[in-house]
């Protein structure tokens, strides 16, 4: 997409809006992801050839993940201009537990437990001669992925960290599904010269960051028609603040956990106030 004027002229001004830094972010978000598509088509196109002709792969699936990581430090940078609202911990999956006959365990319950059983030649029991032993695969403790979590824009993103970034963070962790992405046509993002010139004013520390749209013309609207009338510095913990004041009575109803839809329709709320926030909330409880 072509870059709109205003965007160049706040930027020689060393302003940032919420409007600029959602497309850049959206912009190096999904060319990332194409990226990283790409490069598990060539892989997989690398092994099936591989495996099938012995044939080499045109594509380089190194190539794109240098440019998949490259785009995802851009964004970042970029990142570190809003403050995240929460931590989202996603579930990754379980740790395997093996269990093998030599080990002495009832294998009834084992086997009731195990979620694969086979058998392997185990050289360890006897130097001269191999023997099958059978050996059991039981679902073990999960574990699971951290995120960093904002909402900018019209947009949400989520940045990886450890756990124990996550622990001392000292911000609410809420238990998400899996998340799913997916990477956009290259004519519908900022161009790759713009968003290193916003980049570049990042790093050098002399920009001015304007959460909402009150310098941006409404006939020069580049983001969906959409009213926002909460500016970037309220965070979900103000919110909850807010209803905390206005229903000192019912503590319990603001135990609610902030997922994406949640956010986003507080977000869109055309008259923010802590009733309407209320009604969010009361309509995300209903639907679970």
């Amino acid at each position: 997409m072509d870059t709109p004027e205003i965007f160049y002229e706040s930027l020689s001004k060393g302003i940032i809006t919420y409007e600029m830094l959602d497309l850049a972010l959206f912009s190096l978000n999904k060319r990332a992801k194409n990226y990283r598509d790409q490069k598990r088509k060539a892989k997989k196109s690398l092994y099936a050839q591989a495996q099938l002709f012995g044939f080499s792969n045109p594509d380089n699936p190194e190539e794109a993940e240098r440019m998949e990581k490259e785009f995802y430090a851009k964004k970042e940078r970029l990142l570190q201009i809003v403050k995240p609202a929460c931590v989202h911990q996603e579930l990754a999956g379980y740790k395997k537990d093996y269990v093998y006959d030599k080990d002495g365990i009832d294998y009834a319950d084992v086997f009731i437990d195990s979620i694969f059983h086979n058998r392997v030649l185990d050289r360890g029991i006897c130097r001269k001669e191999g023997k099958d032993i059978r050996f059991f695969v039981r679902k073990g403790e999960p574990y699971y992925r951290y995120y960093f979590f904002r909402c900018i824009g019209t947009h949400t993103y989520h940045s990886p960290i450890n756990k124990e970034t996550a622990l001392s963070s000292g911000l609410p962790i809420h238990i998400i599904n899996e998340i799913k992405t997916e990477g956009e046509r290259n004519e519908n993002l900022l161009p790759e010269d713009f968003v290193d010139q916003m980049l570049a004013l990042v790093d050098s520390g002399t920009y001015t960051y304007v959460p909402s749209n009150t310098i941006r013309s409404p006939r020069e609207s580049i983001l969906p028609p959409v009213t926002y009338v909460i500016p970037q510095k309220y965070e979900w913990e103000e919110v909850l603040d807010l209803l905390k004041e206005k229903y000192p009575e019912k503590p319990g109803l603001m135990k609610v956990d902030l997922s994406i839809r949640l956010w986003r329709k507080i977000m869109k709320l055309r008259a923010f106030s802590a009733e309407s926030c209320m009604r969010c909330i009361w309509e995300e409880r209903r639907r679970r």
